[in-house]
């Protein structure tokens, strides 16, 4: 049986994917300023050769703890965005196996059948009987 939660979360999925896309929007913004960043690190140095202070963030332990994990989340989220499915979606999942194996639904073709050959034979007798007319 249905429940009025289940309806509220299937009305709340094209939300909810629309959310992940900004959410995977953001961490594509985030790596590709990450990267950035670390290619100026790399060539922002002082005449000596000393990284100046402001690139000591950037260095290369810290770059790929960030990138990876950026990397993961971003796979993550695109594949839960991916496999969340839409609100007509969801509907469909949830209402065509009901309706597939309900036995009185089974049964209308059944019956829909046997009224057309009642309604046919009845035409065909009235057609005979103004034709003998």
């Amino acid at each position: 049986m249905i429940t009025s939660w289940d309806i509220y979360w299937i009305t709340r999925l094209d939300a909810i994917c629309f959310g992940l896309g900004i959410l995977c929007l953001l961490l594509l913004s985030f790596l590709i300023l990450l990267i950035s960043l670390r290619m100026v690190a790399l060539k922002d140095r002082d005449w000596s050769g000393h990284k100046r202070e402001w690139v000591a963030p950037f260095n290369e332990r810290y770059f790929k703890k960030l990138f990876i994990t950026n990397i993961v989340l971003f796979f993550i989220i695109l594949s839960i965005g991916v496999l969340t499915p839409s609100t007509k979606e969801a509907a469909a999942i949830y209402l065509i196996p009901k309706i597939a194996n309900n036995e009185q639904i089974q049964k209308v073709p059944d019956n829909v059948f046997k009224l057309l050959n009642t309604k046919m034979e009845q035409w065909i007798n009235d057609m005979g009987k103004e034709k003998t007319k």
